[in-house]
This record gives structure tokens, sequence and C-alpha cells, in this order.
């Protein structure tokens, strides 16, 4: 989990982290800190999306945050319930820290992106799976996030910014793209790297051993050219899938995805 677009992916899912919308610029994130001070609970307000049928289609429910001082959000935790009929393959929520100082509020708000699609070799390898009708998910930070000393923070705001059916079909306010076009610049990248990889192994013989060293190089190649740092998340993503399953399962469980 990151600030600034930075992406990771963990478990059965593509977490895309969190994105700066309006630029916290008191804040900073920190992945690790030893405190033995008290941790307190932080106010959750929570913005449902318009009801359908008497409930939210995509609810957030059981949220809940907390803090170890005044200046700082020690992580929040939440589900979210799919009370629709369809399959949710992707969504994101809007995370808005509301701080005051100096008698002044600011809300500096941030997505967190969660993609369980991305690609479809991505999505059978790491065996990801949508949320199916009734299901929830549980979505939660990593890491406490500090203001600066003479900052304090109030309270957490979430809400559904965007939410993406396995049928296509969208939902929610996807304030000026943000979490829409983040999500397909991550799968754009996933799919050019693929559509590279696949070369790279049909000019080789179609040696899968002959390209290992491509898919163990972090930097990407510069054929690839990627100036968006949402595609080279997809990237990476595509080259680590495929590394981890070489590692596992060996040369033959990789050619069944580049003869695709």
């Amino acid at each position: 989990m990151m600030r600034l677009s930075t992406a990771i992916g963990v478990g059965a899912l593509l977490v895309l982290g969190l994105i700066t919308v309006a630029n916290p610029i008191l804040s900073t994130s920190k992945t690790a800190r030893q405190t033995e001070s008290t941790t307190t609970a932080l106010q959750v307000v929570i913005k449902q999306l318009p009801p359908e049928n008497g409930n939210p289609p995509v609810e957030i429910l059981e949220a809940s945050a907390a803090s170890t001082t005044s200046n700082e959000v020690q992580g929040f935790i939440c589900s979210l319930k799919n009370n629709t009929s369809k399959n949710i393959i992707a969504y994101s929520l809007t995370v808005t820290t509301v701080t005051e100082q100096d008698g002044k509020e600011s809300s500096p708000t941030e997505l967190y992106l969660v993609d369980r699609f991305v690609q479809e070799d991505i999505q059978e390898i790491r065996s990801l799976r949508p949320i199916p009708p009734g299901g929830q998910s549980t979505v939660e930070s990593s890491g406490p996030t500090s203001f600066s000393s003479n900052t304090l923070v109030k309270r957490l705001e979430l809400s559904v910014d965007y939410v993406e059916f396995d049928d296509k079909t969208t939902m929610g306010p996807d304030t000026n793209s943000h979490s829409s076009q983040r999500i397909k610049l991550v799968r754009d990248g996933a799919t050019k790297y693929k559509e590279w990889i696949v070369q790279m192994y049909r000019r080789n013989g179609r040696s899968v051993d002959v390209i290992v060293p491509y898919l163990q190089r972090k930097p990407l190649q510069h054929e690839l050219d990627f100036n968006d740092s949402h595609m080279k998340q997809g990237a990476h993503f595509y080259r680590s899938c495929l590394l981890d399953l070489y590692n596992k399962q060996g040369s033959e469980a990789v050619e069944k995805y580049l003869n695709r």
C-alpha cells in the first residue's frame, strides 16, 4: 500500500493503492513504526451510494479507524458488501482525512483502488475472484499516516467512488474519472507487457528459459517505453505473475499463457 501511484499486488487480489487526489502537503506516510502510545478510535463518517430497494447497492460496513497521536491516522478497516445481483470485479473507495491546523480545516482526499481482474492471465494465475452478490470484501489500509505536529486529525470520511461489474457496467460518481482511468491504465500496462513478452518468446525459438532473464528484470525494457506510472504497475504485475509461475511450476505452466 502506498501513496502517489505506487502499486503492489498482495494475496488474492491486486491492490492498486492510495492515490492522492487533493494533495495533503503536510502529511507523510510511514510503512512501519514502533510505538508504545495508547491507540484510540477515530470518528469515521460513511457516505453511502444512493439506496436501491432500501439499501445502498454497494455498501460500506463496520468501518473503524485508530490513532496513537492527535496528528496521526494509524489505519482504517471496513467491509464492502455487494447488495446487487452482479459480480464486482473492481472498486475504489474515497478516503478523506479531515484535519484542523490553526483553526482551519483541510480535507486531503485519496483513492483506495482494488482490481480483481487486471488481465485474464493474471486473474487465472492469481485465482482472483469477483465479489459475488451478497458477498463482502475487507478493505484495510497498511501503515500509519502522520501530519505536522500542530495538526489535529478530526475524522475520516469513506465513500464508494467507483464500482465495475463483470458485465462491464459501472456504478458510482467516479470523480473526475480518477478511478476508472487508473484501473484502465494498469490493465493496459499488463496487456502490453504480455504482448511484448510473447514477441520475445517467439523470437527466441519459443523457449521459456531464454525469456526468464527478461522476467527477472525489474526495470522495464526500453522497448516498452511506458511513461505512465500506472501502466508500469500493470506491466510489473504481469511480469511478476509469470516469474512466480515459472519458479513454482516450471516452463510448461508459463507456455500455456504465452501460447494463448
